[in-house]
């Protein structure tokens, strides 16, 4: 497993105790980030990447509103939404890593620790934020609502 991957796993795991526990992990953390075995530089970016992804769910969730065919955030099971919330802060808040790794990533997550529904799901949703990301970026009024134009 590549060392990134295994940063990926931490901050799934970091996720998902924060969708549980919320204000009661986030005093935990960094005795569960000790307790992964990771060196400092692949715990310190599944901790950092974990924290930033939660700080932004809102937007995570948001887009998964919008794009997720019958489905809502609050309705998927916890942790596809965690993968999804820590795929979509990785493609839209950290450049250093090509979204279609990112893509890749999820779809390993959600094979290892959900289903392979999950995977082809979190798979088209990512591909789908994506394409959107990039057409806002090439057209900025794209991402606006009309009444705001």
């Amino acid at each position: 497993m590549p060392k990134r991957s295994k940063a990926r796993v931490l901050a799934l795991q970091i996720i998902f105790q924060l969708q549980a526990q919320s204000g009661d992990f986030l005093e935990k953390i960094d005795d569960f980030v000790k307790e992964a075995g990771l060196d400092a530089g692949l715990s310190g970016y599944g901790r950092e990447l974990a924290l930033q992804a939660w700080g932004k769910r809102a937007e995570a969730d948001e887009l998964i509103n919008k794009f997720a065919r019958d489905w809502r955030a609050s309705s998927l099971p916890a942790v596809d939404l965690a993968i999804l919330r820590l795929a979509i802060c990785e493609m839209l808040h950290r450049d250093e890593v090509p979204d279609k790794v990112v893509i890749d990533e999820a779809i390993e997550l959600a094979k290892t620790y959900s289903t392979e529904r999950s995977s082809k799901f979190i798979n088209g949703l990512l591909d789908t934020v994506m394409k959107s990301a990039a057409a806002r970026a090439q057209d900025p009024a794209a991402g606006q609502d009309s009444t705001e134009q």
